[in-house]
């Protein structure tokens, strides 16, 4: 913009606008726990995966594992973003330095103040401000699939359900607390119990001939963090780790 000598043209001609941008209301209310399920046939949930760098974190959908809490989600009205629920300084948004670009990498990443971290939820279709569509990428319903920003076109791809339904864990057959063995099935009915250190707080669970006076042997229920804690030292719980096998590790609280 220049000064020039008033000469009435239309390139001198400002109109007021006093209307601001609508935002639609959120359907649910801030810091209510929900998950995003496509509404291709699987029904699969949207969840933050694989750290590309520069605290970025690629959104992918999955099979349903609601205990993950990598795929539950708030929404927060004040900064009109979608934060995950483990993590609310982490918001879905575009990849960091692509802008709007379509067909760029939807990804959590901290929040910064920016319009491409600005989302709608309109029409169960997450949009950002120029208007392109959270997508799963070429419309492919396969677990581990990643997401884009694409062009809207009202597909199942671009379409999402809340969902706030959580697995219903079975109920411990023990009360928290009382002290018991894990056997075998099999003839000699060996028990469990915690061996060789392996680093990282982690040790390696064997099975051994039954001998009760052992208190390497003998654990306890937590049904408030559904796990299953060693008796002799309640900070670590049984886990998976590598290869799907079984170890005593210590608990970490999410």
């Amino acid at each position: 913009m220049v000064w020039y000598r008033k000469n009435n043209h239309a390139s001198q001609r400002w109109n007021i606008e006093t209307k601001r941008w609508y935002w639609s209301d959120y359907p649910k209310k801030d810091d209510e726990k929900f998950q995003f399920k496509t509404q291709m046939a699987s029904k699969r949930a949207l969840f933050w995966y694989d750290h590309i760098g520069s605290n970025q974190y690629r959104l992918r959908i999955r099979d349903n594992a609601s205990y993950d809490l990598r795929q539950w989600w708030v929404f927060d009205s004040r900064t009109h973003t979608i934060r995950a629920f483990s993590d609310r300084n982490m918001v879905i948004s575009n990849q960091e330095g692509l802008g709007w670009r379509i067909g760029g990498a939807a990804v959590v990443r901290p929040w910064k103040n920016e319009y491409y971290q600005q989302m709608l939820y309109i029409n169960n279709q997450i949009t950002d401000l120029r208007g392109s569509c959270l997508d799963v990428w070429g419309k492919a319903d396969t677990h581990h699939n990643y997401l884009t920003f694409w062009t809207c076109h009202n597909g199942d791809n671009q379409k999402w359900n809340i969902d706030e339904t959580a697995e219903e864990l079975p109920q411990y057959p023990l009360r928290d607390g009382q002290r018991f063995q894990i056997k075998s099935s099999l003839l000699k009915e060996h028990v469990i119990y915690p061996l060789d250190h392996l680093g990282n707080n982690m040790y390696r669970l064997r099975e051994k001939m039954n001998e009760p006076y052992d208190d390497k042997q003998w654990w306890i229920f937590d049904s408030r963090t559904k796990t299953i804690r060693y008796d002799k030292d309640k900070t670590k719980c049984i886990a998976t780790y590598y290869h799907n096998r079984g170890f005593l590790y210590g608990y970490e609280e999410n």
